[in-house]
């Protein structure tokens, strides 16, 4: 699946204002089997390889607000739960 320009911008704008937030493509891995079976929802694989954490939604669903802010929060979620780096 390539990078999808749209759907980064409309991520960005969902976490605008939440502070100290960094960009990072990944949930908890610990979430990794339940969440791959969601509908539309895989393993994202980057040069043959998968890694736990790393997803890939399709489109579908993430077309409404309510969607896209679903994967949004949980990614925060999981932000917010590590340990702050110096």
């Amino acid at each position: 699946m390539p990078y999808d320009r749209r759907l980064a911008e409309r991520i960005r704008t969902a976490v605008a204002d939440e502070p100290a937030v960094v960009e990072k493509e990944m949930v908890d891995p610990d979430e990794t089997d339940a969440l791959v079976a969601l509908s539309g929802v895989a393993l994202f694989e980057m040069g043959g390889r998968s890694m736990r954490g790393w997803l890939s939604v399709d489109e579908e669903q993430l077309t409404t607000p309510a969607t896209l802010a679903s994967w949004v929060e949980r990614g925060i979620s999981f932000a917010r739960s590590l340990p702050t780096k110096a």
